[in-house]
């Protein structure tokens, strides 16, 4: 899991959380699968965005965690299931999962 710290039309820049590990962070020109889930709506069923994206710079931020700016290349919405680590949330979440 990590910590989104923006999103644009064209991006999203990623905190990678201490507990994730310095091996765990990718470099330049890696491709990256996110998939954040949205909130909750009466109207239909729980939904997740997930975009395909490439890696273009790797910052640290003002505490030494690293900061991912990740070009989305694809975007769709897909159904949302939660991981089995993880409780379902009702609030707006902030944590993405990540692969590469």
């Amino acid at each position: 899991m990590k910590l989104v710290e923006n999103i644009s039309r064209t991006g999203i820049l990623i905190r990678w959380l201490p507990s994730d590990g310095p091996q765990d962070v990718p470099r330049p020109g890696d491709t990256l699968n996110i998939e954040m889930a949205l909130p909750a709506n009466h109207n239909f069923d729980r939904k997740c965005w997930f975009c395909g994206g490439t890696v273009v710079r790797v910052s640290k931020a003002e505490d030494n965690s690293p900061l991912v700016a990740v070009r989305i290349n694809t975007t769709k919405f897909r159904k949302y299931t939660p991981p089995a680590t993880q409780k379902a949330v009702t609030h707006v979440p902030q944590l993405v999962t990540v692969t590469h």
